[in-house]
């Protein structure tokens, strides 16, 4: 059986500008922005008709980010 250590060490990792990444590197894997993403057929709430091609009614949307002052109304 493989361990975790010999797993790790099989792939090569790459960086958020595709270049060759190692815990060792000194500098850092994702961009400073990066945000978490998952596919929105994961939400376990999204609507069954999410796909349609005629699409869903939409009743707001919703934006945020962590600068206010960048939006002005």
């Amino acid at each position: 059986m493989v361990g975790g250590d010999d797993r790790r060490k099989a792939r090569e990792l790459i960086d958020w500008l595709r270049r060759p990444w190692t815990p060792a590197s000194s500098r850092k894997a994702a961009h400073p922005n990066a945000r978490f993403a998952a596919p929105a057929s994961q939400c376990p709430v999204i609507a069954p008709e999410w796909e349609d091609p005629n699409g869903v009614p939409i009743d707001a949307i919703l934006f945020g980010g962590r600068r206010a002052g960048v939006v002005r109304w």
